[in-house]
């Protein structure tokens, strides 16, 4: 399954306001997209990229696999609830 995750590109002049303001998970990115929107200089891209690591989930008894460090949005997407 493909999952989006954030790219720096070419733009970039390392003003690190991506990380320093907006990124909730600086460890790994989790495809949120908020350095995406965020960014003065449009020097992030959003990039297909396949999910390694899973977890077991369980939400009103029904289980899924997702990969870690997903967002709660992309979750709900498993189990069909609107947000």
């Amino acid at each position: 399954m493909n999952f989006l995750k954030a790219k720096r590109n070419f733009r970039c002049i390392d003003c690190n306001y991506c990380n320093e303001a907006v990124c909730p998970s600086t460890d790994e990115c989790i495809g949120c997209g908020a350095c995406f929107i965020a960014c003065p200089y449009n020097a992030v891209d959003m990039v297909k990229s396949q999910a390694t690591a899973k977890i077991k989930i369980n939400i009103d008894g029904k289980e899924a696999c997702v990969p870690k460090k997903i967002t709660v949005k992309k979750v709900s997407f498993f189990f069909s609830f609107k947000i």
